[in-house]
């Protein structure tokens, strides 16, 4: 009975605390949105900008870790692509789990030589772009000397879905086109972050190209059609959120995606603070509920766990798409085993700070702290060195026959490289990186986790020197 009454006045009390807060926070927010609608709409622009950015770079670095694949790039040597039916199915069936592993609508290869185009299905056509108009933007992409782009297009596989395409340039060791290779994104999966703001907020949100072309837009006949003149007069030169209000009281919000080379748009005709947000003081209030509920259940002891295993691939890390762990020592023992070079060096890397952005930012800015810096070792470091996520926020990088001077060079940009700041509008957080390094020049071989001892040790050094460092070791 005394238990009874202990959980009953707990109920009551958060009950009343929940009345209360919420009835405060109502007031507050009702006075901050009449009063701060521009602060207010970046802030929702800065929410959508973060979802489409972790949804889009994760292509790109499974793209660009395909480009850097040993197994790819021998296969694109031959004179004749593929050259033999056991060459096709192998890279039929590599493409094939890229897109079952990361829910792809398509993986694709094109070699320069052959100009032969294979995705998961299997061979596909020649391309010819002087002869086949849908065939133009391999000579665009090929000619422009990008890394990597992003292209808007009908895929031809799949009934002329409209794509997201992530094209990548696959070179050899001296930078010589061997052919392009990469995925493509579902239009639709887009749509849907679009649409989820635009039906919750009653805005309008697209993604445009520098001449204000639409690439993606909820409504499909915009797409590589329409022209949103507005949004480009808004645009401004190194701006970071560009705020425009409209004659009939609107606005238009503009954001510079660097990594995609689009534009976020976020546009109301009329703004009506109050309706723009209720929805969003609304679901908080009912997730704030939720949670009490779920909290007297577990007092009553009726709460249950329901875990679900994350599948992921066989060599690539989900998030990132760089190698996994498994994979990086595998491939780290591999070399080492039958070590026939001059010098040999390993990179052990920590991100500083990361632990903060997490519990301060949210996991969601988290993700792509994670991701961004991903990406960032993956441009400064060689294609054949083999570069992978360890596990959190660690990543590892193994060179081999590498000169003592380059080395020292590549630590240093990325220093600079993974230097950044992330913020949600009110809170601030710098980000940088601790790293170990192992310069290893002898004629002995040397094994994985004797390296991996000594680049752990250097990492600790590092942290314990004071972060954004790195501590470098010699071995013979």
């Amino acid at each position: 009975m005394k238990n009874r009454k202990i959980i009953g006045w707990s109920v009551f009390m958060i009950a009343v605390s929940f009345i209360l807060v919420t009835v405060l926070a109502l007031r507050s927010l009702n006075t901050v949105i009449d009063n701060n609608n521009e602060e207010m709409t970046t802030i929702l622009a800065s929410q959508i900008y973060d979802e489409l950015n972790n949804e889009l770079l994760t292509p790109i670095m499974v793209a660009q870790t395909m480009s850097h694949d040993y197994f790819l790039k021998k296969m694109l040597m031959q004179k004749d692509f593929p050259h033999d039916g056991e060459t096709e199915e192998a890279v039929v069936s590599y493409l094939n789990s890229l897109c079952s592993g990361f829910n792809y609508n398509s993986a694709f290869v094109v070699s320069d030589k052959s100009r032969k185009y294979y995705t998961q299905k299997g061979y596909n056509k020649t391309v010819s772009p002087k002869t086949d108009t849908h065939d133009i933007w391999y000579s665009i992409f090929v000619d422009s000397n990008l890394k990597y782009d992003f292209d808007v297009d009908t895929d031809e596989v799949h009934d002329n879905q409209w794509t997201v395409f992530v094209n990548c340039r696959v070179e050899n060791e001296d930078s010589e086109l061997l052919g392009v290779c990469g995925v493509g994104v579902k239009m639709t999966s887009l749509q849907d972050i679009l649409s989820k703001y635009e039906k919750r907020y009653g805005i309008k949100v697209n993604l445009i190209d520098e001449n204000g072309l639409v690439q993606v837009d909820t409504d499909t006949i915009n797409i590589e059609n329409a022209v949103l003149e507005d949004a480009v007069a808004s645009f401004k030169e190194n701006a970071d959120y560009t705020y425009t209000e409209s004659d009939k009281g609107g606005y238009i919000v503009t954001k510079y995606v660097e990594n995609f080379d689009w534009y976020l748009v976020v546009a109301k005709e009329e703004t009506d603070a109050w309706g723009v947000y209720s929805s969003l003081i609304l679901r908080s209030v009912l997730a704030f509920a939720v949670i009490i509920i779920l909290l007297c259940v577990l007092m009553f002891g009726f709460l249950n766990k329901d875990w679900k295993e994350l599948e992921i691939g066989a060599r690539l890390d989900g998030m990132t798409g760089l190698l996994n762990k498994k994979t990086l020592i595998a491939e780290t023992e591999e070399i080492l085993s039958s070590f026939s070079y001059n010098t040999a060096a390993f990179v052990f890397m920590d991100l500083d700070h990361f632990k903060e952005v997490n519990d301060r930012l949210g996991h969601a800015m988290g993700d792509r702290v994670i991701k961004e810096a991903a990406r960032g070792i993956q441009e400064i470091f060689r294609q054949d060195d083999i570069i992978g996520r360890f596990g959190g926020d660690e990543f590892c990088v193994f060179l081999k026959d590498v000169p003592e001077n380059i080395l020292y060079a590549r630590l240093n940009e990325l220093m600079d490289k993974l230097r950044a700041e992330y913020t949600d509008g009110v809170v601030t957080i710098p980000v940088t990186v601790s790293i170990g390094a192992v310069y290893y020049h002898g004629k002995h071989r040397i094994t994985y986790q004797e390296m991996m001892e000594e680049a752990d040790k250097a990492l600790y050094k590092a942290k314990e020197r004071g972060r954004d460092r790195y501590v470098f070791t010699k071995l013979s």
